[in-house]
């Protein structure tokens, strides 16, 4: 989870919280930038950008909202295993 410093028209800060998902980007090296499994950069950009104009504490884009509650739910052990699969 990340933290985003929102500053807005009245100067005031608002710390928002950015859950991201697994992006198509290289910061865990050259396969990750074309992983299907992963979002496309732009997408993650659109959603959050979109998300940024509601009235939240939580920047959850869609790829991401099922794992924010899975422990809860009851849903972590089938989520961590669906993500691991052929990593091992």
């Amino acid at each position: 989870m990340a933290q985003v410093w929102l500053i807005t028209g009245s100067a005031r800060g608002q710390v928002l919280e950015l859950i991201p998902p697994y992006t198509q980007t290289e910061l865990s090296g050259p396969a990750q930038a074309t992983d299907p499994r992963a979002v496309p950069l732009e997408k993650v950009v659109a959603d959050v950008m979109r998300l940024l104009g509601e009235s939240t504490s939580e920047i959850i884009v869609d790829e991401v909202r099922e794992s924010r509650w899975a422990e809860r739910t009851g849903l972590y052990d089938a989520l961590f295993a669906k993500r691991n699969e052929g990593t091992g």
